[in-house]
């Protein structure tokens, strides 16, 4: 009888202790954000990806897209725009990409476009206009450039598991200057006044609607180079105490450095976060470092009870961009470095890059000890 009596507590204790895990876990919710540098479309993935009447990207993300559909919003750069076939295809220096390139991204699982870079305005406003009708169609939400002369682009606000995220987009500039003053407001030249604007917007919005935490891509740094530079340490601070949580840095073409950085705001100490480059994630770029990118993951948790949302986890995952000959055609493929270093996916002497990669960029992206490589998500 006594050892039944036991059981039967023991049981009972077991479904209590069942019951106050699950509790504990519905208390707080998490939302994971896969974010990429740069996505640009060169002379020869124009070329070489024509098929018919048609073009085709798809294999480029084919190891990659697996990846990016884990996360529950997946966001970059896009560096290029879709001006049409009539505007004549071309690559740099003034890029105009094939539709098919961003539908290519919409299938690899990206959810979030942002269009503010140096090359927004390669194609004057046929370029701007018609790559937001691209994209929209598609299925994006797009920050970053605007149709309007009179009305600048909005951040935009995503859900994903009960945590509401803002994305804004800002560059440095466009390129030769060539941004008229009637079209200044269709690409969001950074500006501090500006991007406080687009705070106070967030901040203004109902309380159901508000954002928990707020990402900025911001298209900036020196080209070519691997070290961000004390200006952007100061202005990425600056941000962070405006209202900023995280900050995805593009343009240089190369990986560039992470940090977090604990500020003070309204009275709370509040836990932010910003790489300065993510570097190039597909593109025909062939230097050393050029062709290699990284995918950060980014996961916030927030607390039901409370409603507080914090940076919970920041990782990395090297990318590198494999170009190869196939049937007489360039092709591009995106590799996460860790995964192909352990498979036969690539050549002996590709993967000898790639190890040199992965220690190279690991203990530049390991200065700082809390952004840690993540392999499998």
């Amino acid at each position: 009888m006594q050892s039944r009596s036991a059981s039967v507590v023991l049981l009972m204790l077991f479904f209590c202790a069942s019951y106050g895990a699950d509790r504990a876990v519905a208390q707080s919710v998490r939302a994971r954000v896969a974010a990429v540098g740069d996505l640009m479309c060169h002379d020869d993935q124009i070329k070489h990806a024509l098929y018919g009447n048609g073009y085709s990207y798809d294999s480029c993300f084919m190891y990659v897209a697996p990846l990016l559909k884990k996360a529950d919003l997946a966001t970059g750069n896009l560096e290029t725009v879709h001006a049409g076939a009539d505007a004549v295809f071309a690559g740099y220096p003034s890029f105009n990409t094939p539709d098919e390139y961003s539908a290519a991204l919409k299938r690899a699982g990206f959810d979030v476009i942002t269009t503010a870079n140096n090359h927004a305005y390669d194609r004057q406003m046929k370029g701007i206009t018609r790559t937001l009708d691209v994209l929209e169609k598609l299925g994006f939400a797009v920050t970053g450039t605007s149709r309007s002369d009179t009305m600048r682009s909005k951040p935009v606000l995503l859900t994903a598991n009960g945590i509401r995220l803002a994305f804004l987009a800002y560059t440095y500039g466009v390129n030769k200057n060539a941004l008229p003053n009637e079209h200044r407001l269709t690409v969001n030249i950074t500006d501090t006044t500006w991007i406080k604007e687009d705070l106070t917007y967030l901040h203004a919005l109902p309380k159901e609607n508000r954002p928990d935490k707020i990402l900025l891509a911001l298209h900036w740094g020196v080209e070519n180079s691997q070290a961000r530079t004390t200006e952007q340490q100061a202005f990425a601070k600056r941000l962070f105490e405006l209202g900023i949580d995280v900050i995805l840095g593009s343009h240089p073409h190369k990986i560039q450095p992470a940090e977090h950085h604990t500020v003070l705001r309204n009275g709370e100490f509040v836990e932010c976060f910003v790489i300065y480059s993510m570097g190039n994630f597909l593109s025909n770029m062939l230097k050393r470092y050029q062709d290699t990118g990284v995918i950060v993951w980014v996961d916030f948790e927030k607390d039901r009870a409370t409603g507080k949302t914090t940076l919970k986890d920041t990782r990395y995952t090297l990318t590198y961009c494999y170009r190869f000959m196939e049937h007489d055609r360039i092709k591009h493929r995106l590799l996460p470095i860790e995964q192909t270093l352990q498979t036969n996916t690539a050549p002996p002497a590709v993967k000898k890059i790639m190890g040199e990669m992965r220690k190279e960029l690991g203990d530049l992206l390991g200065s700082d000890k809390r952004f840690l490589p993540l392999a499998a998500p």
